[in-house]
């Protein structure tokens, strides 16, 4: 069991980091508030930016924050156009995301050597025939 002086001498070391950490904080805070009052830019903390009003609960939007309802949105004003649908892809498109998709999870499947040789023929033949060498190296 620790002694008294061990204990003492564990809160004391804690206290210490517990203020170095407060004053680090404080000086960044402050650092933040000048570089604001005098224009600069300051730096961005890591990760992603919070949502604006992720504070507030999710019954408290506001209406102008809602979606509007569909009688409102299927009433157009006389002169207006509505905002155009997104074009599809073309079909050649769409087939080569297709045959990526089958490659890429065909890939998944593949181990060590038969996995290299797909990979090297979709880099030389092209994604159709490397779909072709995986499916009969698959068994």
């Amino acid at each position: 069991m620790a002694t008294s002086t061990e204990i003492t001498d564990l809160i004391n070391a804690f206290t210490v980091q517990i203020a170095g950490v407060i004053e680090a904080a404080a000086t960044d805070r402050v650092r933040s508030v000048v570089a604001g009052v005098l224009g600069a830019q300051t730096r961005r903390p890591p990760g992603r930016p919070r949502k604006a009003g992720a504070d507030t609960p999710l019954g408290a939007q506001s209406a102008a924050k809602r979606r509007p309802s569909a009688t409102a949105s299927a009433t157009v004003p006389a002169g207006a156009t509505t905002p155009k649908s997104k074009a599809r892809p073309s079909w050649k498109a769409a087939r080569a995301r297709r045959l990526q998709g089958r490659y890429l999870g065909l890939l998944r499947t593949l181990k060590g050597e038969a996995r290299s040789r797909v990979k090297v023929a979709a880099r030389e033949k092209g994604v159709a025939e490397a779909l072709k060498l995986g499916r009969a190296l698959k068994g």
